[in-house]
């Protein structure tokens, strides 16, 4: 019996992967004589035609629509007799198979308003509600807004003397039920995600509108032209970057492994002995 390396075979989410060849290149170019091979999967054996994902023939094997639980340990199993000693011949290779997504960007959204007191409890109430309206709006397109955090400073102004800043910042991500979807309500999630970015946009520039056109100023404010938003590198939750265990696909989002797990808008995966699927995005 020889039993060769394993191998990891990366393919794309809802994609197809490579030929998975049973044999090595140098040994596909021979005839064998009595060649049988055996393959198997993640859920057990795989039985031709059992199964429209994963197609098999022979010494090779192909995934169609990679989803993350068809992630997993794949082995096949050859054995043939050779044409000079007739000795029987078993071989034995192992691939482990990751589903991936292409890195991608978050925005992080950081908002000013002026408030007449650092302590005042309608600060945080502000905040909550500014979160419920947004999600509000961003629902049908699958998208929330996470990690909301507010800081008030109370700054002097030489002209105005003594003002109180709100510094409201959070991200925008994708709900985590439909993280995963190709394909909803006819867009996909990249565009998706542009799409909500301008609902969140378009709705500072509504509130910098109403409180240019106010008579008397309520006690916390939008300042106008205060909106920024950055953009930074993200995976999908369920999915993270990690150079060292897989340097074949350093820059993709490679399905968390089990007993690990990302969520939001985390760019790694992390411990979680909780875990016990490919995918996981709750610990």
């Amino acid at each position: 019996n020889v039993h060769l390396p394993k191998v990891n075979v990366y393919v794309r989410v809802h994609g197809r992967s490579p030929l998975i060849h049973c044999l090595r290149e140098e040994q596909q170019e021979h005839h064998y004589e009595e060649l049988h091979v055996t393959w198997g999967g993640p859920n057990g054996p795989l039985v031709p035609g059992e199964n429209t994902k994963e197609k098999h023939e022979g010494t090779w094997l192909i995934l169609h629509g990679m989803l993350p639980n068809m992630s997993g340990p794949y082995q096949c199993v050859l054995s043939y007799k050779e044409k000079e000693n007739h000795t029987l011949m078993r071989v034995s290779l192992s691939f482990i198979v990751y589903a991936y997504r292409e890195v991608e960007t978050a925005h992080t959204f950081l908002v000013n308003y002026y408030a007449s007191s650092c302590t005042g409890y309608n600060n945080n109430l502000v905040l909550d509600q500014l979160v419920v309206v947004l999600n509000g709006l961003l629902r049908r397109l699958y998208c929330q807004v996470v990690r909301p955090m507010l800081e008030c400073r109370s700054i002097v102004y030489r002209d105005v003397g003594r003002q109180c800043l709100l510094e409201i910042s959070f991200v925008g991500s994708h709900t985590r039920h439909h993280s995963h979807t190709l394909d909803v309500l006819g867009v996909l999630p990249a565009i998706r995600f542009r799409l909500a970015s301008n609902i969140v946009e378009s709705f500072f520039k509504k509130q910098e509108r109403i409180v240019r056109f106010l008579e008397t100023l309520p006690s916390i404010y939008l300042i106008g032209g205060s909106l920024y938003k950055f953009k930074d590198a993200h995976c999908m939750p369920g999915y993270g970057k990690d150079k060292i265990i897989h340097p074949d696909c350093s820059s993709c989002c490679v399905v968390c492994s089990p007993q690990m797990y990302s969520s939001n808008t985390d760019v790694r995966c992390v411990e979680c002995k909780n875990a016990t699927q490919y995918g996981a995005n709750e610990c």
